[in-house]
């Protein structure tokens, strides 16, 4: 309860400094809280673990997941975008997306693949997921090497998958 009412008194404060209308004022307030739903977590998880398959702890996509909505939680725009993906996700698999069958949530996201909204989700989850230091550990990335003199000091010569030199 007071956190509702000190949401309320931040974003009416907000809107009233700004003259933003009192439907934009509802519809942040009303999505704010529904996005600290588990469900909308776990349909945006679902969402990243889809785009970007690797077979690394859920904790890496809950914390891509708890980014983007604190992301999206000042930006109107991945608000709106992620909205609009979970709900029409939600629709196409006949219920709450995230609770789907794998199957399932690849089709529906093929679905709106072709969307702006869905780029924009795409936009955030990308970057965020291969920055994370445990898919390099996955896909064999050593990380930064600036603090180790660059790469030619390290990793510059560590390639294993081309022929010997015949020379």
């Amino acid at each position: 309860m007071r956190r509702r009412f000190l949401m309320a008194v931040i974003l009416g404060s907000g809107a009233a400094a700004s003259g933003l209308s009192v439907s934009m004022f509802t519809a942040a307030r009303a999505w704010a809280e529904a996005a600290s739903q588990d469900s909308a977590k776990a349909a945006l998880a679902g969402m990243a673990r889809q785009l970007c398959p690797h077979d690394v702890p859920g904790n890496v996509y809950t914390e891509i997941t708890d980014s983007i909505l604190s992301a999206a939680a000042t930006d109107s725009q991945l608000r709106s975008a992620l909205d609009q993906a979970l709900s029409e996700l939600d629709t196409a698999t006949g219920g709450e997306f995230f609770t789907a069958k794998a199957e399932a949530q690849l089709a529906a996201m093929q679905g709106i693949d072709n969307q702006p909204y869905f780029a924009a989700i795409q936009g955030q989850v990308l970057p965020r997921i291969y920055n994370h230091p445990s898919i390099w550990k996955h896909i064999g990335y050593p990380g930064s090497s600036v603090e180790y003199g660059g790469y030619k000091d390290r990793g510059f010569n560590d390639i294993d998958w081309l022929p010997a030199d015949s020379s």
